[in-house]
């Protein structure tokens, strides 16, 4: 039901790995097949966006605008990415439903659910970096959710 790719990047602070996890992926393949020209038309709008600063809301959660105004990106709560889980099969009907009958309807329209995870191993601690004000630790685990 789900996809997952895996590799690892050679950075100059060291191995990076990652993991992504597409939910649903055959479910959103007929999602984009049926908006997008093609998947790699999807990926290039993807890989242009800039931060969306939206107002409102409780959850503060990241939001980006594709350069060519076609899709939004929002990062999603664990517990938004669980009741999505919980619903999706009830989504994927009802927008089938909908698209099939042409109804209009207020619902989004989601084209992919990926959790990235991205593991970097530093060897020791470094420090501050106080020109950045960043702390560099042993070891980063980053996790995000994002759908769009």
């Amino acid at each position: 039901m789900h996809a997952r790719v895996s590799f690892t990047y050679e950075s100059p602070f060291g191995k990076v790995r990652y993991s992504v996890t597409c939910y649903f992926a055959k479910h959103f393949d007929v999602r984009r097949r049926a908006c997008c020209s093609s998947e790699l038309d999807f990926i290039r709008s993807l890989s242009h966006c800039k931060k969306w600063g939206t107002q409102g809301g409780k959850s503060n959660v990241f939001f980006a605008k594709l350069l060519d105004d076609r899709f939004i990106v929002k990062q999603v709560t664990k517990i938004e990415l669980e009741s999505f889980i919980k619903f999706s099969l009830e989504y994927f009907k009802y927008l089938s439903e909908s698209i099939a009958t042409g109804s209009p309807t207020c619902m989004a329209k989601i084209l992919g659910i990926y959790q990235c995870i991205n593991v970097m191993d530093y060897s020791l601690l470094v420090g501050v970096d106080k020109e950045k004000h960043e702390l560099v630790l042993n070891i980063i685990d980053f996790e995000v959710v994002y759908m769009g």
